[in-house]
C-alpha cells in the first residue's frame, strides 16, 4: 500500500506539471506529502486491525516516565549539533562537504497562508504521528521479536534515514531514528518518540517560516 501511494504521488505530480506545465510543485507537492504521510499511517492501522491490535497494543499509553521525552528531544538535537560540527571540521581539512550540508528544506516560500496551514499540518502533526507508527510502532516493534535492541535499533534507524531520501539528512536521522527506537522501548509508549518528533519538526517548520519572512 505504501508502494502503490508512493506511485500515484509521483504520477499525480507529473501529470500536474504536464498539464499546467507549471514545474513549481510547491502546492500539489506539499498536498501529496500530506496524502502520503496519511497513507503511511492509515497502512499501519489497516494491518494492525488485521491482526486485531487496538492502539494500547501498538504503544498509544502513558510513558512510564515523562522525563524519558526531554532525554529523547535533547538527545535528538544533540545529534544535529554533533553532525554540523563534524562537517565544519571536514570542511576546514579540505574536503567538500557541500552534497552533505545542504540540509532537508521546507516548501515555505511565498505567502499563501493555507499552503502554509497545510504545510504546518503535514509536518508537525501529521508526519510525526505517521511516521512513528510505521518505523517504531511497525518496523522497530517487529524486528524487536526476532533481534536485539541494539540492531533493531540500528536496521530500523537507518531505514528511516533513507525514507527521507536526502544524502545530506541521512546519517543525522538515521541517528535519530535508532534514538527515538531507544525512546520507545525505554519508555513502553510510541507518544515518548511521537511527541518529541513533533517538537523536532515544530521548531524546524517555525524557524523555515521565519527565515522565509525575513
Amino acid at each position: 500500500m505504501v508502494v502503490a501511494g508512493f506511485l500515484i504521488v509521483v504520477v499525480g505530480l507529473g501529470v500536474y506539471v504536464g498539464a499546467t506545465g507549471d514545474d513549481n510543485t510547491d502546492t500539489p507537492g506539499v498536498v501529496a506529502t500530506l496524502f502520503f504521510e496519511l497513507l503511511i499511517g492509515a497502512t499501519v492501522l489497516f494491518l494492525a486491525s488485521r491482526r486485531r491490535l487496538g492502539f494500547r497494543d501498538l504503544g498509544f499509553v502513558l510513558p512510564r516516565r515523562w522525563g524519558f521525552l526531554g532525554l529523547v528531544w535533547a538527545g535528538a538535537y544533540g545529534i544535529l549539533v554533533a553532525y554540523q560540527i563534524v562537517l565544519v571540521l571536514l570542511e576546514r581539512a579540505g574536503l567538500d562537504v557541500s552534497r552533505l550540508s545542504e540540509g532537508n528544506p521546507l516548501p515555505v516560500e511565498g505567502d499563501s497562508v493555507p499552503l502554509l496551514i497545510v504545510l504546518g499540518v503535514a509536518v508537525v502533526l501529521v508526519a510525526p504521528v505517521s511516521e512513528e507508527l510505521f518505523f517504531r510502532g511497525l518496523l522497530f516493534r517487529g524486528m524487536r521479536g526476532y533481534w536485539r535492541l541494539l540492531p533493531s535499533m540500528a536496521l530500523s534507524g537507518l531505514v528511516f534515514g533513507a525514507f527521507h531520501g536526502n544524502l545530506s539528512v541521512f546519517l543525522p536521522f538515521a541517528f535519530i531514528g535508532a534514538l527515538f527506537a531507544w525512546g520507545f522501548e525505554e519508555s513502553d509508549s510510541l507518544l515518548t518518540p511521537i511527541l518529541t518528533h513533533m517538537l523536532v519538526n515544530g521548531v524546524s517548520f517555525a524557524l523555515s517560516v521565519a527565515g522565509a519572512g525575513n
